[in-house]
């Protein structure tokens, strides 16, 4: 394993050991993995965040099912959506029009607030 593997396993077990603490918020944990994967070369310059704020998350399920409409676009990599925070993240392999993402949550019936 690599001296940046080991590192981001590391940093991910705290990250995730301040959650269950509670000493953490999951927004504030979302944004430090991407920061880590972008230091440790896990994220590339070339693949881009797209953020947004929805409602009508209410739970686990909601947040599976905008995430499964989200990763059935082609130009999307993965998406890390929370129904605590009512936001997605998406990560793009390419561009993508925002009115193609929001369509997209709006037509599972959860309403997008805002795209970042």
């Amino acid at each position: 394993m690599t001296f940046e593997i080991i590192f981001v396993l590391l940093a991910l077990v705290g990250m995730v050991i301040a959650l269950i603490l509670d000493k953490m918020r999951p927004g504030m944990v979302l944004f430090s993995v991407v920061v880590l994967f972008l230091c440790a070369g896990i994220l590339t310059p070339k693949e881009m965040l797209e953020g947004f704020s929805n409602k009508g998350m209410m739970c686990g399920h909601c947040e599976a099912t905008v995430k499964k409409a989200l990763e059935a676009l082609p130009e999307v990599t993965s998406a890390e959506v929370s129904h605590e925070a009512g936001t997605a993240v998406v990560t793009l392999s390419s561009e993508v029009a925002d009115d193609v993402l929001k369509k997209t949550v709006e037509e599972k019936d959860y309403k997008v607030t805002a795209i970042d």
